[in-house]
């Protein structure tokens, strides 16, 4: 198959299937689409997040975005740890530790990847704000820094 088209054609189609697959079996175990697959199912929005820091103290938010953006505008209260560092930085943090990660916005995978690897290395609370700092921003809930780096 030397034809680009066709290869992209195949590949769509066999990405597809996959998703198709996760979804089934998702759906077969009564579990949330993408938890089949390994994907951690645990979702939460901006005002579930906010609410749940005020009653749980202990809950760890990590935004997962590259220092200066974590430096420009983050969750108040919330710890920078870099999606590459994710691995590396968490090895000592207790297992049961409830943890939400977050990075830019629904089209910023990290957040997503992040959870992935926690829920991977053995953390059972890891919930995913997809919504990121602009969805925070725009809920008007606390932050942290001057936000000149996001073109709101």
């Amino acid at each position: 198959m030397n034809d680009p088209e066709a290869l992209l054609r195949a590949a769509r189609l066999a990405a597809g299937a996959v998703l198709f697959a996760a979804a089934a079996a998702g759906a077969a175990t009564n579990a949330a689409p993408g938890e089949a697959a390994g994907i951690p199912s645990g979702r939460i929005d901006a005002a579930a997040l906010h609410a749940r820091m005020q009653k749980e103290p202990g809950l760890v938010v990590v935004d997962v975005r590259p220092a200066p953006f974590f430096e420009d505008c983050h969750v108040a209260g919330a710890t920078n740890v870099p999606l590459k560092q994710v691995e590396q930085a968490v090895r000592d943090w207790p297992r049961d530790r409830a943890i939400v990660v977050y990075c830019q916005d629904r089209d910023c995978e990290d957040s997503a990847k992040a959870a992935l690897l926690l829920a991977r290395a053995g953390f059972g609370r890891v919930q995913h704000f997809a919504g990121g700092i602009r969805e925070w921003r725009a809920g008007k809930f606390p932050t942290v820094g001057p936000a000149q780096l996001l073109d709101d």
